[in-house]
């Protein structure tokens, strides 16, 4: 069961979890996301046991003021519940609800090509082979942003290279004002 995060369920999951299940270059500040969900422009769901009682995974979202592009900014299972298809079950959700409100959902994923061999690289590796495994598509647009980099996702219909870029830039101008530039470089 998917349902909707109120703000004190969000500011509770960034202070318990998202802190730790990012690496800490991957975290905005919680002001950020506060002040994106006063404005409408960030969301946060998650995904429940049937009673509706236990927490098993959350996603959290930027959506564009412009347009109908949304990027899923956070998504996680709980440790215990990994690798037992809640991911899946979750992910399908996700998309379902996407689609239901016409939105194009896009991901950032973190480029294992520029990480050296080893644990880190290989759950990269793993991350994108989860997501194409359920359905997600791999563009040919990467994105370096701040010290990160990274690899873009979308679901849905297939999309031209140009459209990904031009989505995913639109979000990021959107929720992080016109300077965000600066420290955006796609490639």
């Amino acid at each position: 069961m998917i349902r909707p995060l109120d703000l004190e369920e969000i500011k509770k999951l960034y202070n318990e979890r998202i802190v730790n299940d990012f690496p800490k270059s991957e975290v905005k500040p919680l002001k950020k996301i506060i002040a994106g969900w006063e404005n409408e422009v960030y969301s946060a769901y998650g995904f429940y046991d049937e009673d509706g009682e236990e927490l098993k995974g959350y996603s959290f979202f930027i959506r564009c003021s412009s347009d109908n592009t949304v990027l899923l900014d956070y998504f996680a299972i709980m440790p215990q519940l990994r690798s037992k298809g809640v991911g899946t079950a979750f992910l399908t959700e996700i998309k379902e609800l996407a689609s239901k409100k016409e939105k194009v959902l896009i991901l950032e994923v973190e480029n294992p090509k520029y990480e050296e061999d080893g644990p880190n690289r290989d759950y990269m590796v793993k991350r994108i082979t989860f997501y194409k495994k359920n359905g997600i598509n791999v563009s040919g647009v990467e994105c370096r942003f701040y010290e990160n980099e990274y690899i873009i996702l979308y679901a849905g219909e297939p999309m031209e290279d140009d459209e990904v870029r031009e989505r995913t830039e639109k979000v990021y101008v959107d929720f992080f004002g016109e300077k965000i530039k600066e420290k955006c470089e796609f490639h």
